[in-house]
């Protein structure tokens, strides 16, 4: 038998001698399946005692390899840190050259320590702007899931694994926040709601902005094709001023053109003003 892709993190994922056991699960055995999976791979959460017997044995059959993969992933990442730290010092000049260079170890927001220098400053608005993306990344996420609150639970996730410095129970660095993300466990989620959310996190994909304020204001989105025209429905009328100033741009490619080639008309419904 060959070796395993060593590169593969998530073992449930790779095609393997238990391939073929999977497929014999029912649907709902196969999900349960994946979802203790992921608990075990992101969380280090072991199964429930209560666990069906044919979901039991199948993780019980990777185990060992998710085991294997994950470490081998905190190799990489540690590795990549240090090769990161070694090449990360700036050239020495006559004009930087001094024991200060080195400020120290600094943390931010639960991330790794890392050293900075006298680029401190803009070191950390990047992280900062890093943070800011991501988070957005993981509400806009839960957002698109039908989650009744996605904002309120995305900051959920985020304090909690930031007060854990960002580190599973294990003590491990986490590398991926975003497959973290994934297997949160969601409460009150609606299908129908994902379904009229689509087209407005479809804006929010191109547009990449940072502002929570877009996810929490939205109400609703209709096109109408008879009328050609768009129309947003927000909370707040600041909101709206948000995305015609600084997301137009976005909002252009994103809106759809008659049989001329002219967009529609994009109109906004505001329901109050946050200055109320």
């Amino acid at each position: 038998m060959s070796k395993p892709d060593s590169k593969k993190i998530c073992a449930l994922i790779r095609q393997t001698w238990y391939e073929a056991a999977k497929r014999n699960l029912n649907a709902e055995e196969r999900l349960r399946f994946y979802e203790i999976c992921f608990e075990y791979e992101f969380e280090n959460l072991e199964p429930a005692a209560d666990l069906p017997l044919a979901s039991r044995i199948m993780f019980d059959m990777v185990r060992h390899d998710i085991d294997e993969d994950r470490s081998r992933a905190m190799e990489r990442a540690e590795r990549n840190r240090k090769n990161g730290m070694a090449g990360g010092r700036p050239k020495v000049t006559a004009d930087n050259k001094t024991d200060n260079n080195l400020v120290g170890f600094v943390g931010f927001s639960g991330l790794p320590n890392t050293i900075q220098y006298n680029t401190e400053q803009n070191n950390t608005k990047q992280s900062e702007t890093e943070d800011a993306h991501t988070l957005f990344s993981v509400c806009l996420m839960f957002f698109e899931k039908g989650c009744s609150e996605p904002v309120k639970e995305g900051q959920l996730f985020w304090n909690y694994y930031a007060s854990q410095g960002w580190q599973n129970k294990s003590g491990a660095a986490i590398v991926d926040r975003m497959a973290l993300a994934r297997a949160w466990r969601l409460k009150d989620c609606s299908a129908a709601v994902m379904k009229s959310r689509a087209p407005y996190a479809d804006l929010m994909h191109k547009a990449a902005p940072v502002e929570l304020s877009l996810l929490e204001d939205f109400v609703k989105m209709v096109r109408d094709g008879a009328n050609k025209e768009v129309v947003i429905t927000l909370q707040h009328q600041e909101t709206a001023v948000l995305l015609d100033t600084k997301y137009m741009p976005a909002l252009e490619q994103w809106i759809p053109k008659d049989e001329d080639g002219k967009l529609f008309n994009l109109r906004y419904q505001c329901m109050k003003s946050s200055m109320e």
